[in-house]
């Protein structure tokens, strides 16, 4: 649990973009070596301090000790007329005992891909008193502008000089830190601040390094893939698409109705007329519409029903004449179904006459109801009889 590996440690010998940087081989003077190459280490890490030095990589071959500095800088490096750099080496034999000894230069083209520069501009502007997030949000920015799939930014200690110390990230992309083909840059630097030391850690997210092994593999997956392709039968090519004046019936959309204007009912139901129009002396019927298209065909015009009056069927055209001449012009207006009148709706007090005449007591006669023949004598009914005279 919580066991941590340097994720440069952690590909070697796996990736081949990873190699040792250290490169040299002992049996007995192995201890002394590796403490020698650790003081080479931070007394060029001391000298240089503005020298955006990446890492150092350290070979030995017999006698010979060969230091070579990538850095982003490299005139801060080697100096006015190399001085810099003859005054590096003169105090590297000193402190190895060696005179045999090469210092060469090599020049980062990309220091924004580079976890250990990243970190020290970090850690820079923390120096500055720079606000921590502001620092790290710029820094991600950068690494995602220069191209990389993925960064992750993490830095603790007395943020904005906090009493506690807590730890602060930012993730951008991904960053598989457990796929050994992933090609992971790593970088720690400490920014020294009035209230103590600020780590940041910096992990860079680059692609994945295919291996000899695996490319030749993708290799011959493609040439067979290729072979299956080229083996593989032809398709036919697509079949051209009809104009819409071969179809059979016409074209399937509908056409415009006729001079008494309205739309066609045609379209996809089939040849069906104009559904009629305003003229401005009267009411004009519209002719037949545009013909074709599926479905079932249809009359001209709207259907009457069959109980409609005369007048509602028989739609007559009434024409209107034109202001400077005889002829008899139709003028199309708007599209409307006139009704044909109806009989006056019964009032209300006639309703209630028919209401009383439909209840039960008024269909049976009365009780003393004179029977056909019967001569009324007496009561209201009765004739008056004459002054003078019997009845």
């Amino acid at each position: 649990m919580s066991h941590k590996i340097h994720p440069y440690g952690f590909r070697l010998g796996q990736n081949p973009k990873f190699t040792w940087r250290s490169r040299w081989y002992a049996e007995k003077d192995y201890k002394s070596l590796l403490a020698e190459d650790l003081k080479v280490r931070k007394f060029i890490d001391g000298q240089l301090p503005n020298g955006a030095i990446s890492h150092v990589e350290i070979e030995r071959k017999g006698d010979r000790l060969s230091v070579e500095i990538h850095t982003a800088r490299p005139g801060v490096v080697i100096g006015r007329k190399g001085a810099e750099v003859d005054r590096i080496r003169e105090e590297l034999k000193k402190l190895t005992k060696k005179d045999n000894v090469r210092l060469d230069v090599s020049e980062i083209k990309e220091p924004d891909l580079v976890a250990a520069l990243v970190a020290q501009k970090v850690a820079d502007q923390l120096a500055g008193r720079i606000a921590f997030r502001r620092a790290m949000r710029r820094a991600v920015q950068d690494v995602q502008r220069a191209g990389a799939k993925g960064v992750r930014i993490r830095v603790g200690g007395r943020l904005g000089g906090a009493e506690m110390s807590r730890s602060e990230r930012y993730l951008e992309g991904r960053v598989p830190l457990h796929t050994i083909r992933a090609d992971v840059d790593y970088g720690f630097r400490e920014a020294i601040t009035p209230t103590g030391r600020i780590g940041i850690k910096v992990w860079i997210y680059k692609g994945d390094v295919i291996t000899s092994s695996e490319a030749k593999e993708i290799e011959a997956r493609t040439q067979k893939a290729k072979a299956i392709a080229g083996t593989a039968e032809i398709a036919p090519p697509p079949r051209e698409r009809r104009g819409r004046g071969d179809r059979p019936g016409g074209d399937r959309r509908g056409g415009p109705g006729g001079p008494g204007g309205g739309r066609g009912a045609g379209g996809r139901g089939g040849a069906g007329g104009g559904m009629g129009g305003m003229s401005a002396t009267g009411v004009t019927a519209g002719a037949a519409g545009g013909g074709g298209g599926r479905g079932r065909p249809q009359a001209g015009g709207r259907p009457a029903r069959p109980d409609a009056p005369a007048a509602e069927r028989t739609r007559p055209v009434v024409e209107a004449p034109a202001e400077d001449s005889d002829a008899i012009v139709t003028t199309p207006v708007e599209t409307a179904v006139v009704e044909a009148p109806h009989a006056e709706s019964p009032t209300v007090g006639d309703a209630v006459d028919t209401a009383v005449a439909n209840t039960p007591e008024a269909k049976e006669p009365p009780v003393n109801a004179p029977t056909e023949g019967e001569i009324i004598t007496e009561g209201p009914g009765a004739p008056e009889a004459a002054p003078g005279g019997d009845a």
